[in-house]
């Protein structure tokens, strides 16, 4: 059967978020979090949300996305704001909680895709940017011309600097092994990652 363009959609941004989910494990081994697994899981939840929306309406979604200006991650939400009247980060929370997510889980969904403050706990909330800098990571391979690329690389350590012991330098380490593994593992995902778009970027 033909799939429709709104199941590739879901389908790369379930590949983004696997990805990210591998790219805050290594970064979590790289500043010795104590449960990098942890970490892997935040990040990988993080866009609950915006998964959501895909799945359910797709229209809706392309709409909000073409209508956001074009800058990484820190965009998504007003975008979804503008289109839904909530955020993909409310939403993520809302049903991450609702299928019993682990609190931790719930929190780096919430706390921090609308640049807020999870609760007062300092490994959570270093948990919470970890997931948040993964996945705005991943986010730059879609939304960043080569031109750019250096540039956004540094406003994003520039962005965690005052949570996480974390250069350039690791971050693309992080984002290269990602890659690699997050291809072999695609067609264990259903996902032909010569035709994603995502993995193709």
């Amino acid at each position: 059967a033909q799939i429709g363009p709104g199941m590739e959609q879901l389908r790369d941004a379930m590949l983004k978020s696997f990805t990210s989910g591998l790219v805050a494990r290594q970064l979590a081994e790289d500043i010795q979090i104590k449960d990098a697994e942890e970490a892997f899981l935040c990040a990988m939840f993080y866009d609950t949300g915006e998964h959501l929306i895909i799945h359910y309406l797709p229209d809706e979604y392309a709409r909000a996305i073409n209508t956001r200006q074009t800058t990484p991650a820190h965009g998504k939400d007003e975008a979804a704001m503008r289109e839904f009247g909530i955020t993909f980060a409310t939403l993520g929370a809302a049903a991450a909680r609702s299928w019993r997510f682990p609190e931790k889980i719930v929190s780096a969904i919430e706390g921090l895709n609308a640049d807020g403050e999870p609760v007062d706990d300092a490994q959570l909330l270093q948990l919470s940017w970890i997931a948040r800098g993964a996945n705005e990571l991943c986010e730059l391979v879609n939304h960043c011309t080569a031109d750019a690329a250096d540039e956004d690389l540094q406003a994003l350590v520039v962005r965690l600097a005052e949570h996480l012991r974390i250069d350039a330098t690791q971050l693309r380490k992080a984002l290269h092994g990602a890659a690699e593994k997050a291809q072999a593992f695609a067609p264990v995902l259903g996902i032909d990652a010569n035709n994603s778009a995502y993995m193709q970027a």
